[in-house]
């Protein structure tokens, strides 16, 4: 499975453990999964958000 789109504007920690948004520097705590990073996009910065959703479903079709 290729990386989440997400990764786009995030950047991880040296450990993997955190992921620091791009747009506005808030940090998470990153153990499996993207979709606190993804929920984050959404709620917070929708037209990113909507451009992930997009390009994913765009590529599944």
């Amino acid at each position: 499975m290729p990386p989440s789109r997400v990764w786009n504007y995030f950047t991880r920690s040296s450990d993997k453990s955190k992921a620091t948004c791009n747009l506005c520097k808030q940090e998470f705590v990153y153990k499996s999964t993207t979709s606190n990073l993804q929920n984050h996009l959404d709620g917070q910065h929708p037209s990113a958000g909507k451009r992930v959703s997009f390009i994913i479903i765009f590529l599944t079709d």
